[in-house]
């Protein structure tokens, strides 16, 4: 897992030296403060993606904490109106479609590896 991290600053980097760059922020530099300063913004997350981050976020830790307290969701939700059950399941699939990839800005030209 710590390779497969480390190099993912290789691939996102603009070259070699830039990832090691990019490594040494990660380790020496404050995060919290990019929040205020508005830097990071030039990293290429605008507010409506990194409020979307923070959601997902917060729903993964949500999950993660009622399944350490022995709640199984899968379980749990097959138990549910069957109205319920595909109403997230649609919300999923329309979240997916409208925040995903293919969401504002998508161009199918830009790929992660165009710089190598």
């Amino acid at each position: 897992t710590v390779c497969v991290i480390f190099g993912l600053y290789f691939i996102r980097g603009d070259g070699f030296l830039n990832a090691l760059r990019m490594l040494k922020i990660t380790f020496t530099a404050p995060g919290f403060i990019y929040l205020w300063n508005h830097t990071i913004e030039t990293l290429g997350l605008d507010w409506p993606s990194l409020f979307l981050v923070f959601c997902g976020t917060l729903i993964m830790l949500t999950v993660s904490i009622l399944q350490e307290r022995g709640i199984a969701i899968r379980e749990t939700l097959e138990r549910q109106n069957l109205w319920l059950q595909w109403a997230l399941l649609l919300l999923g699939v329309f979240a997916v479609l409208i925040f995903g990839v293919y969401g504002s800005g998508f161009s199918a030209a830009s790929f992660i590896y165009e710089t190598f």
